[in-house]
């Protein structure tokens, strides 16, 4: 990807700035004026993610064709199934209110926050420390972040499913006491990304705080709005500042090379939809699986490899679509370009199959996205805030990835219920004795 978008990068800084500055004005603000009827105010997730990660990589697709002289039939079809995409965007629209109060009992979101602490610390001590594989103090870097994750398949499961909980309940509870805990939890996961060599780690603390103002903005509460807004601001410099040290660390790059490189990320964020139109990798595809599995196959595959004998050719769009691209076949852990709902549809379903179940998944995700804003938060739609409202793209950028972690946050919440509801028995029963005549609490 890198190669692809030098010519971009070799031309005076000052050129490149100015003219990627007028293509952001003109194409990402024409689609956002698009959307708008969709947004729920600028601090929507859905915008702020629109504004620095789909708009620029909406860029560096559009600027492919130039920079390679060529555009494929498969470019198109991609151009065809992203306009649908943002059509389904406006059309599913926001309600007219919204709710996204805080219907949750205090010992739940702590037991949830929790369980989320022992998941995290259990997995930093048995596949990083363990067995010596921390990926930010070796050498690889970024590169190596697979081997730290061979230890115990369970702990990177679970640790990639409760990831975003510590955000999600500081930024959704209205306890203090819980919020003040949720504190500690998002600086361990903090902590577990950074160790990790996520690129995105550096960047968590700014958006979840982005995530509790459109929480606080909704809700109308000013004076924590005005909280999280100076604690954003003193996040944003020190983020700012430390970037460029962290991306130069994990990368083993110089600052240079680390900027140049992060540059091309956000142009190429739709890397897979760029290789699969480079080498018109959809052109065949009719009504025939080119991954011989159907859509919902691949988006189950690894419960279903964890829970069955089977076995598959591909085990993610990207392995199929290097070994499509270059011929060669990649095993193993590797990094991959990332899969996209667009190639998860034509690549097990076909074009014209695939557009169906693309048109269906897509409808289903924006119209719940549309019922939870307008509703409550409760224990259980504590899952679908996270999965629809605060990660409003999810779906498109990976199906795969997306029901996933769902299905395990799901999972995790239901354990959570259960454990605070176990946990108030048993204090209920330590509290009355076995004599009394209180009756057993049941609210969650």
């Amino acid at each position: 990807m890198t190669e692809i978008f030098s010519g971009v990068t070799s031309s005076p800084l000052w050129l490149v700035i100015l003219l990627m500055a007028l293509v952001y004005l003109v194409i990402v603000g024409g689609l956002r004026a698009f959307l708008r009827p969709a947004l729920v105010g600028n601090l929507d997730p859905l915008n702020i993610t629109f504004l620095l990660f789909t708009g620029p990589a909406i860029i560096g697709l559009l600027l492919t064709p130039f920079l390679i002289d060529s555009a494929s039939q498969s470019y198109f079809l991609i151009l065809l199934f992203m306009c649908v995409w943002f059509l389904i965007i406006r059309v599913a629209g926001k309600p007219k209110k919204i709710g996204l109060s805080d219907k949750m009992d205090a010992d739940f979101q702590v037991t949830l926050l929790f369980f989320t602490m022992l998941i995290i610390i259990a997995n930093v001590i048995v596949n990083m420390i363990i067995p010596g594989k921390i990926p930010l103090l070796t050498e690889g870097g970024s590169a190596s972040r697979f081997d730290s994750t061979q230890n115990s398949r369970l702990l990177t499961w679970l640790s990639m499913g409760t990831a975003p909980i510590a955000g999600l309940i500081y930024a959704v509870t209205q306890n203090t006491r819980v919020r003040r805990f949720a504190l500690i939890a998002v600086i361990l996961a903090i902590g577990e990304g950074l160790l990790f060599a996520s690129k995105g780690s550096i960047l968590t603390i700014v958006f979840i705080l982005l995530n509790s103002l459109f929480i606080a903005g909704v809700r109308n509460d000013r004076e924590r709005y005005r909280k999280l807004r100076r604690a954003l601001i003193s996040s944003i410099v020190i983020v700012a500042l430390i970037v460029p040290f962290y991306l130069s660390f994990i990368l083993a790059r110089g600052g240079t090379a680390a900027v140049v490189e992060l540059t091309v990320r956000f142009l190429g964020g739709f890397d897979q939809l760029i290789y699969a139109s480079q080498f018109d990798l959809l052109r065949p595809a009719g009504f025939d699986s080119l991954m011989k599995v159907n859509i919902f196959d691949y988006q189950l595959m690894p419960f279903v490899k964890a829970l069955s004998s089977i076995k598959y050719e591909y085990s993610s769009v990207g392995q199929y679509v290097i070994e499509a691209a270059t011929g060669t076949y990649i095993e193993g852990p590797f990094t991959l370009p990332n899969s996209n709902l667009i190639l998860e549809a034509i690549l097990t379903s076909g074009k014209y199959l695939g557009f169906v179940f693309f048109i269906l998944e897509l409808s289903g995700f924006y119209w719940c996205r549309r019922v939870v804003l307008r509703r409550s938060i409760t224990p259980l739609s504590l899952v679908l805030v996270q999965a629809v409202v605060l990660a409003p793209t999810g779906l498109f950028y990976s199906g795969q990835e997306w029901v996933t972690e769902t299905i395990l946050m799901f999972f995790t919440v239901i354990a959570a219920i259960v454990l605070s509801k176990l946990w108030k028995v048993i204090l209920w029963a330590l509290r009355m004795g076995p004599t009394s005549g209180a009756e057993l609490p049941t609210t969650i």
